[in-house]
């Protein structure tokens, strides 16, 4: 599937929204729809969007939440892309997949420790980071939105825009990659109206459904089985001790540690419920 967000990459002024988009909301209502609805729901459209981070298309763990979130404070969204140019050059390139040498977890890059969506994001993760390091969190870690434009809230539409079909479409790859897939807002991941990508989703053996309305990538939020295994996704440790606190001894494809049998490897999978 051909990527929607390369035709932004000319754009200099908003409002950033993709034409195929605006088409939808015209043949499934209308113009005064579509204006009522990103009013009402306050959508920003001034700032480029974010439906992913990381690189969907290569990373070992993907997390599905619900919309790019907004923010006014501070070096909020509107004064980053306005007063540094090179960082929205970083976000279009991440609509794109075009990391270069740069880290693929855009908001995860110190570089941008002074911003608020970084700040978001630490916050929630610095956890996994303790565990897993910055380079395998970076480098391993995705995120797909089902809604990619920014908001201050959520609130659905009756109808699925192509700018989602491309996130399926990513999420899919994902998949085929093996990938390990943690799902919040599954009420709308799961909803009819997304398409094939629904039935993709629910036969998927290697998923982890969240039922905490907290975003932290921590064990309390998730529970200690279910971080271990993001942790043990994440990790290219593969010294294969048990006591290791990246790769909890299960990570290791070679045949040269003598001191855990194969008997041991399956307990310690069982018990992290991986086997």
């Amino acid at each position: 599937m051909k990527n929607p967000w390369k035709q932004l990459r000319a754009q200099t002024s908003p409002p950033f929204f993709i034409r195929e988009d605006s088409a939808t909301f015209t043949k499934e209502r209308d113009e005064n729809y579509l204006q009522s609805y990103l009013q009402n729901h306050k959508r920003e459209l001034s700032i480029r969007p974010i439906p992913y981070l990381g690189n969907p298309l290569k990373a070992k763990a993907v997390l599905l939440l619900l919309n790019p979130g907004f923010s006014t404070d501070g070096m909020s969204d509107i004064e980053m892309q306005k007063q540094h140019p090179a960082f929205q050059k970083r976000v279009q390139q991440n609509l794109e997949h075009e990391h270069g040498n740069s880290p693929p977890f855009l908001l995860l890059d110190k570089q941008y420790a002074y911003y608020v969506g970084f700040g978001w994001w630490y916050e929630r993760a610095k956890e996994l980071i303790q565990r897993v390091s910055w380079e395998n969190a970076q480098m391993n870690l995705a995120c797909i939105n089902y809604f990619p434009y920014h908001s201050r809230s959520y609130s659905g539409l009756p109808f699925v825009l192509l700018s989602q079909k491309y996130s399926f479409y990513l999420l899919k790859q994902s998949m085929k990659n093996h990938a390990l897939i943690l799902i919040w807002n599954k009420s709308h991941w799961y909803n009819e109206r997304n398409g094939d990508i629904v039935k993709n989703l629910k036969e998927y053996k290697n998923k982890i459904e969240i039922h905490a309305r907290s975003r932290h990538l921590t064990k309390n939020n998730l529970g200690e089985k279910n971080f271990s295994r993001l942790c043990s996704a994440l990790s290219e440790c593969k010294c294969d001790d048990p006591q290791c606190n990246k790769c909890l001894g299960m990570n290791c494809k070679d045949d040269y540690c003598a001191t855990h049998t194969m008997e041991a490897k399956i307990q310690k999978r069982t018990h992290y419920g991986l086997s």
